[in-house]
C-alpha cells in the first residue's frame, strides 16, 4: 500500500563537521501515517549540487535511504544537506 497523509523525512548523519579526506554516511529515514513509502530520496548539498540519491528500503517501522560521499563533494564552510523524496513510485 502506497503511504498516504503526510510523509516525514529526517535526515541523520554520521557526524556534524568533516573534514575534507572524511567520509560522510548520510541516512535519510521517511514515514507516513499509514501505508509505505516506496521509491527514491535523492541528497543534495547547498548550492544545489546533487550528492546521489538510494531506493528506499525497510529498516525497522519506517523506510530508510543511504549514501556515503566523500566529504570533499560536499563543498566547504558551512553545508546543508537535503534528503528529498520524491513520493511513491506508482
Amino acid at each position: 500500500m502506497a503511504a498516504s497523509g503526510p510523509v516525514t523525512v529526517t535526515l541523520l548523519t554520521n557526524a556534524s563537521t568533516y573534514t575534507l579526506n572524511d567520509t560522510a554516511n548520510l541516512t535519510a529515514l521517511v514515514s507516513a501515517p499509514s501505508g509505505t513509502p516506496s521509491g527514491t530520496v535523492e541528497f543534495i548539498a547547498s548550492g544545489g549540487g546533487v550528492l546521489g540519491s538510494s531506493t528506499l528500503s525497510p529498516r525497522g517501522n519506517v523506510q530508510a535511504a543511504d549514501i556515503t560521499v566523500p566529504a570533499w563533494l560536499m563543498g566547504t564552510g558551512n553545508v546543508t544537506v537535503r534528503a528529498v523524496y520524491g513520493g511513491d513510485a506508482t
